[in-house]
């Protein structure tokens, strides 16, 4: 499955990617798409969770070329995905590079997760294999957001489920100050990757 998380600033789009991330690394893939999706075509259940921001749990880092090229077999959690796919750089190396692994998450059992400000900001290719979009709209002084899970087109007028989750627990999973990075063309060392995965202390408002 495909997933897009569309909207302004504040809405709560990353934190509703970190509280999925948790989940799929807690409870499973399965369970993610059953809180997401009315149908689910896939009962495989995949703990591995990959992100190109830091989690405060266990996560694979995505940050270059090799590392996109080796996913498999689980979840991709990727922030701010227009700085990999802008449709304005349709034929750059790194947005094909995205797109390829968009076409071929299914071929190697890869749910992805990403967000976005501007929906026509993505690449078309990964916009026309897009499954799902979640709105979110949240509370900011009770935590509560509002989750409307529509079929992907220009207004996302037509909403297919409607879900409410406290997101109070999940700030504190991520660096709600970090920025990402346009991809990496180098190739990351073991011990970078290692250093990366490691558990900081996040730096929350």
């Amino acid at each position: 499955m495909i997933a897009g998380i569309v909207g302004k600033l504040g809405r709560g789009k990353t934190v509703l990617l970190t509280a999925l991330a948790y989940i799929n690394k807690t409870a499973g893939s399965f369970y993610v798409k059953r809180l997401l999706f009315p149908e689910i075509f896939n009962m495989s259940n995949h703990f591995k969770v990959y992100a190109n921001y830091k989690l405060e749990f266990d996560f694979e880092p995505v940050t270059d070329f090799e590392q996109i090229n080796t996913m498999n077999e689980g979840s991709a959690f990727l922030d701010e995905l227009w700085l990999w796919a802008d449709s304005r750089m349709s034929m750059s190396k790194k947005n094909q590079a995205v797109s390829m692994i968009a076409l071929t998450s299914r071929k190697r059992d890869i749910d992805i997760y990403y967000t976005a400000q501007n929906w026509s900001r993505i690449d078309k290719r990964i916009r026309n294999i897009t499954d799902i979009i979640l709105i979110p709209e949240i509370n900011q002084s009770t935590g509560m957001m509002k989750v409307e899970v529509c079929e992907p087109n220009e207004k996302f007028k037509q909403v297919i489920k409607t879900f409410t989750i406290n997101m109070l627990p999940f700030f504190s999973m991520y660096n709600t100050k970090e920025e990402i990075q346009e991809l990496n063309n180098e190739v990351i060392s073991k011990e970078k990757i290692s250093n990366e995965k490691g558990i900081k202390k996040s730096k929350n408002k």
